[in-house]
């Protein structure tokens, strides 16, 4: 009688090629995933208040987008954008201006730079 030892080969569950092909797959979803909370993060932190940092006169240039390209250097501020500055204001200083839900054109010196587009720097505006 022949003993026979079979030598089998003990090859690791875990190789590198087998963490290469799941690093693959998952690395991507998880991209995925974290974008997803963040903008959930950010969206749920987010009030109607608007930003310090000249959001109404963003604003007011999305508003006048579909009728207007450009906007002039000293063109007033929009009813839109001057009732979103008088009803919910700016996050760290509440609103701004006469009180919501009246004339604003009759009020624009009231408003902050007199309801004027003064950030000529920053909105797509002309000379």
């Amino acid at each position: 009688m022949q003993n026979t030892i079979e030598q089998q080969t003990v090859r690791p569950s875990w190789t590198r090629r087998t963490w290469a092909a799941t690093r693959r797959r998952w690395v991507p979803l998880l991209l995925v995933f974290a974008s997803f909370v963040m903008g959930f993060t950010v969206t749920a932190h987010h009030t109607e208040a608007l930003s310090p940092i000249d959001e109404w006169v963003y604003a007011d240039y999305l508003y006048k987008l579909p009728q207007q390209v450009l906007i002039p250097r000293g063109q007033e501020i929009g009813p839109e954008a001057l009732k979103l500055m008088a009803c919910t204001g700016v996050r760290e200083y509440g609103p701004m201006g006469p009180e919501c839900g009246s004339d604003y054109a009759a009020h624009l010196d009231e408003f902050p730079q007199g309801g004027i587009t003064s950030a000529d720097g920053y909105t797509p505006c002309t000379s």
